[in-house]
């Protein structure tokens, strides 16, 4: 398979996103580290990996502590002998507020996990992926970063940031034939969706019309599915992707045109 023989991280693995790239990588043949600050979701995604055939262990970690990233990247190594792919995709969301009424805290929050959580991940990875001559390193992004909704100005940003830093990265690295990319999805079908509710410009809390708004804004007219962007960071990890880095892959139905 694919991925046989390599050993992949992926962080926000216990649900969404992160939860459908851990199980596609593992089908592929990779030995994954599902790592969250929800233990319990960890654990449940190992486990049900575990049961399908594949190799899989879980790992607690607050992306926002340097020390818990050193601990992740240590811990796998420890575990499976090395590090191949690693998969900075833990994030949160932002209720869609005014400028003025966005509140300290959760702009210290979004910054923290968004960006800081990004950016430690690549430290921790750095040493090893330089001492094997190889490794790719994969960020989650969002279109939010390139054509930002009314209202989530801040997470934007955070994105925005995300995308910038995956570019110096790939140059960084790019001596050390070590590969740094990202995936830039549009709305998509997860728990945190209801989150961005008026950046979509609807104006009820019923699940139906908050997916409908998002579906309008979306040119192939639905919403991607945790496993479009589970396919996207494989391929860009995978040899099939090799001649790729600096790479900012929108997933995105249409709508960055």
């Amino acid at each position: 398979m694919e991925f046989d023989g390599q050993v992949a991280v992926v962080t926000g693995g216990a649900s969404g996103i992160g939860r459908a790239t851990a199980e596609r990588l593992a089908e592929l043949g990779a030995a994954v580290v599902v790592a969250d600050i929800e233990m319990r979701g960890a654990e449940s995604v190992a486990r049900s990996i575990q049961e399908s055939g594949g190799k899989a262990i879980a790992i607690g970690l607050d992306v926002r502590r340097k020390e818990d990233n050193v601990s992740l990247v240590e811990r796998t190594v420890s575990h499976y002998g090395k590090l191949d792919i690693a998969f900075a995709n833990a994030g949160i969301p932002q209720a869609a507020t005014p400028l003025e009424a966005v509140d300290g805290n959760d702009i210290e929050r979004l910054l923290d996990i968004n960006i800081r959580g990004v950016v430690y991940l690549a430290q921790a990875a750095a040493p090893v992926f330089k001492s094997q001559k190889a490794g790719v390193f994969v960020a989650t992004a969002s279109t939010a970063g390139v054509r930002p909704r009314p209202g989530i100005q801040v997470y934007s940003a955070t994105k925005g940031a995300v995308i910038a830093f995956v570019r110096a990265l790939a140059l960084e690295w790019a001596p050390y034939g070590v590969r740094a990319c990202a995936v830039s999805p549009v709305a998509t079908d997860t728990p945190m969706l209801p989150k961005f509710q008026a950046a979509a410009g609807s104006t009820t809390d019923n699940p139906d019309d908050i997916l409908e708004a998002f579906r309008k804004t979306v040119p192939l007219g639905r919403l991607a599915q945790p496993g479009d962007i589970a396919e996207a960071v494989c391929f860009l990890a995978s040899d099939r992707a090799r001649m790729l880095t600096g790479t900012i892959l929108d997933v995105d139905g249409g709508r960055n045109l």
